[in-house]
């Protein structure tokens, strides 16, 4: 019989499959070997390893966008602060008469600090004198955080 490759259908009964085809199955399979478990195992635990990773870096991305945001945020405010006193009149005591303030969002807080010059020491004191010279700190904080921080001169002209 020549061999084509292909089972001969010839002696076939019902339920049973003749011996051409069973060693054509055969042939078929041959050099084939499926993965074992341990295989496949190893291959679902890489790709859970690997979504694990992406989740983390997303979860420290969002975090770091969120404290670029914030620190942006404070950044503007203590300018726009520092903005409000510089276009103010001066002010001989702050504690007595307050410079004007910017508008704060919730959950961020504003601090504001104004020390005098003194001519004598030659430094900035805290305790209002009349020297005309005033440097006046402004903080931003979030949560007891501080974000931002900026120093201006005020001078009475």
């Amino acid at each position: 019989m020549a061999t084509t490759g292909w089972p001969s259908p010839q002696g076939q009964m019902r339920g049973t499959a003749p011996a051409g085809w069973r060693d054509w199955l055969r042939r078929l399979n041959s050099g084939q070997a499926g993965f074992t478990l341990v295989e496949e195992l190893v291959a679902i635990g890489l790709v859970g390893a690997g979504l694990v990773l992406v989740v983390a870096m997303i979860g420290t991305g969002t975090a770091g966008v969120t404290a670029q945001r914030d620190q942006v945020l404070a950044d503007s405010l203590a300018r726009a602060q520092v903005e409000l006193i510089k276009d103010a009149a001066y002010q001989a005591d702050p504690g007595a008469s307050p410079y004007p303030t910017a508008w704060v969002p919730a959950g961020y807080s504003l601090g504001l600090d104004v020390a005098f010059w003194d001519e004598g020491s030659g430094t900035f004191v805290a305790s209002p004198n009349g020297s005309g010279l005033q440097r006046v700190t402004v903080s931003v904080s979030r949560s007891g955080d501080l974000l931002a921080a900026l120093q201006d001169l005020k001078a009475n002209r």
